[in-house]
């Protein structure tokens, strides 16, 4: 079988469900009869492949991440060329318990758009949506896979959803991936949806269903911004920037290297302001090493303010009352106390491991347990996922 007829089957596979899947069947927590899957996060920082095992209390199994060459970083096909052969090198080095894995689908390569619908006719929605991508997302309808989300905001006339579109080879790559690993793919799923379940589990204690929360995963490339009512998808945005912006302003300025830009910006990792106190007052601290970082962390902050006026013109009696950071550049206390300085919000790092078992015998290599680990939220939400393929 060729290659192009390969990654069309497995496409396809995971296009019936990518496709049809709804909110509600996103939301159920994953089935733990076979135990959990492997969670894989094709991120643009690096590749992480978690553990995790099923009981009364979850378990931390292996934890192993490989990071992503500096020259790679801005070269998505390379990048990910350079992912599968980690994850193969991965999965014959380590003594998973498991075979059967899932993945994130990287933001990076997702479309997200919110459309507003004709008023109702009787077309079903999802022919509605249908009709209106090649508009909307400037694409023809069979070269991509799809799902959308209603987001109908109460009282409108007309319909809402998000559209969440990818393209069919770039679902065969990451299946082939996995498949070259000696891996069984089980789930595929967005990253908007596996955030939303990764926090389920880190604020299990909390009053989820009755919440109504901001998540900002700050990545090396990209920064996304989804808001939930509960454990309910209601708005996404991506922002088309990350750490990698600040840290070439570090290296134009000081004449560094990029990993050294990263240390430097690093270093200043911190909790954030403990559940309850308001944010701090005052203007936060924006330079590293006396470079003024500022200009990349307003865009960012003015996005998610941004997002939470939008969201508050549609759904104005849903109050978002939590910010939550996720994502590997939140080791920077510097850019997430901005963010929670601009829109006066008390922020929480997210930590995935903090209800999570510590195993009886040695920490996996290069995981310190002792500080919050928000780069691994995405992980974590795809071990939790429901397994759909």
């Amino acid at each position: 079988m060729s290659l192009t007829s390969t990654l069309k089957g497995w496409a396809a596979k995971a296009g019936q469900v990518f496709g049809a899947a709804s909110a509600e069947a996103s939301s159920k927590p994953a089935s733990t009869a076979k135990g959990l899957p492997l969670g894989i996060d094709f991120g643009t920082g690096g590749l992480k492949v978690l553990e995790l095992q099923a009981g009364d209390q979850l378990t931390l199994g292996q934890a192993i991440y490989a990071e992503t060459p500096d020259p790679l970083r801005t070269d998505p096909t390379r990048r990910l060329e350079f992912q599968a052969e980690s994850l193969a090198e991965i999965v014959r080095s380590t003594r998973f318990r498991t075979k059967r894995a899932a993945c994130a689908i990287p933001a990076w390569a997702t479309v997200c758009k919110q459309i507003q619908l004709g008023k109702p006719d009787g077309t079903p929605l999802s022919q509605q949506v249908l009709s209106m991508i090649p508009q909307h997302l400037n694409c023809d309808p069979s070269t991509i896979i799809h799902r959308y989300l209603d987001v109908t905001p109460p009282g409108a006339t007309k319909p809402e959803v998000i559209v969440m579109a990818v393209t069919k080879e770039l679902i065969g790559r990451l299946m082939q991936a996995m498949h070259d690993a000696k891996l069984e793919p089980v789930g595929m799923h967005s990253e908007f949806m596996a955030d939303l379940a990764a926090y389920d589990h880190i604020h299990v204690s909390t009053d989820v269903e009755s919440s109504n929360s901001i998540y900002v995963d700050i990545g090396a490339g990209m920064t996304r911004i989804s808001i939930s009512h509960g454990r309910t998808l209601a708005f996404v945005r991506t922002i088309d920037m990350g750490g990698a912006v600040m840290d070439q302003t570090l290296v134009n300025r000081l004449g560094c290297t990029m990993a050294e830009a990263r240390a430097m910006r690093w270093k200043h990792y911190g909790e954030l302001s403990r559940p309850g106190l308001p944010p701090a007052e005052g203007p936060a601290a924006t330079t590293v090493h006396g470079v003024d970082l500022a200009e990349a962390m307003d865009i960012i902050a003015d996005e998610v303010r941004m997002s939470l006026r939008l969201h508050a013109s549609k759904f104005p009696t849903m109050k978002v009352d939590r910010l939550v950071f996720l994502g590997g550049e939140c080791r920077s206390r510097l850019i997430c106390n901005h963010i929670a300085r601009v829109v006066r919000m008390t922020g929480h790092t997210a930590d995935p491991f903090r209800k999570v078992q510590r195993p009886s015998g040695e920490t996996p290599a290069g995981l310190d347990l002792s500080t919050a680990q928000p780069a691994w939220a995405l992980a974590m939400g795809v071990c939790l996922s429901p397994t759909d393929l």
